[in-house]
This record gives C-alpha cells, structure tokens and sequence, in this order.
C-alpha cells in the first residue's frame, strides 16, 4: 500500500492539475447524484402523494409541476457551495460557476413562482363565482413583473453584481 501511496504522491508533484481536476469531478457526481435523489425519490414522492390525493389543491400543484421545480435547486447548490470548498481552483473560475449557479437558482425559483401562481389561478378558477372577477390578467401581470425581475437578477448574478 505505501508503494502505491509513493506512486501517487509523485504523479501529484509532476501534475499538480490532476487533483483539482480530480475534486471537479467529484462534485459534478455529487451535484448529479443530488439532482437523482431530488427527482427520483423526492419529487416522484410528492407527487404520488399530490396525485392520489382527492383534493383540489393537491391536483393543482401536481399539474403545475411546483415540485420538480423547486427540486432544481439543489444540485445548483451543491455546485455553488462545492466549488467554493476545492482551494487549488482558479478565483475566476470559482466565481463563474459560482454566479452560474446563482443564476440558475434564482431562475428555478421565479418558475416555481409562476408554478404557484398557476395554482392560485386554477384554484380561484375552480370557484363558482369567478365568471364576475376574474383573475387571470393580474395573475398574468404579477407573473411578467416576476420574470423581468428574474431577468434583472440573473444578469446582475452573471456579472457579478
């Protein structure tokens, strides 16, 4: 064992990249395996739950796909965090996948957003009396202002501001 160790402390010297590299790696199969728990387990969980259910609210959210959006933003986490941990890295390149996956979260979240305000308009919809007041332009309206402030904080993230 210390023969292969005394292998692996030399190759390490003449390539100083490889564990890095290495450690890069790493956190992209953590991020994967994080995206695979959140959909797989998590978010097939939920909505078995959501779409067994004899509630009104429940079939909403299911058909909204509330959760799987949420559930995106895990692996950008895992990947803005994770990167942060690995020292031998690039500042630059820190910083891009850093504001990279800040963009993305804030993304997930203004679609999760809109997911909820689809829901809020199917419930109100569900409603016997919304033929006198109907919703759905402001729904609509809130829902722009939503995502030009998405747009606003996703070039502010990529930029670094």
């Amino acid at each position: 064992m210390t023969e292969v160790w005394k292998v692996w402390q030399a190759f390490v010297l003449d390539f100083p990249w490889i564990v890095p590299l290495l450690l890069l790696v790493g956190l992209l199969v953590l991020a994967w395996l994080s995206n695979w728990i959140a959909k797989r387990v998590i978010v097939r969980s939920i909505q078995k739950v959501l779409q067994t259910g004899d509630w009104v609210l429940g079939l909403q959210i299911y058909q909204s796909k509330l959760v799987p959006r949420f559930s995106n933003v895990l692996p950008a986490l895992v990947l803005g965090f994770g990167v942060a941990q690995i020292e031998s890295l690039p500042v630059a390149l820190v910083n891009l996948v850093q504001n990279v996956a800040n963009s993305f979260i804030v993304l997930s979240l203004a679609l999760a957003v809109g997911a909820i305000l689809d829901v809020v308009n199917g419930l109100y919809e569900s409603r016997a009396d919304r033929v006198d007041r109907p919703i759905k332009s402001y729904i609509q309206l809130v829902k722009i202002i939503v995502y030009v402030i998405t747009a606003l904080l996703m070039i502010a993230s990529l930029m670094d501001r």
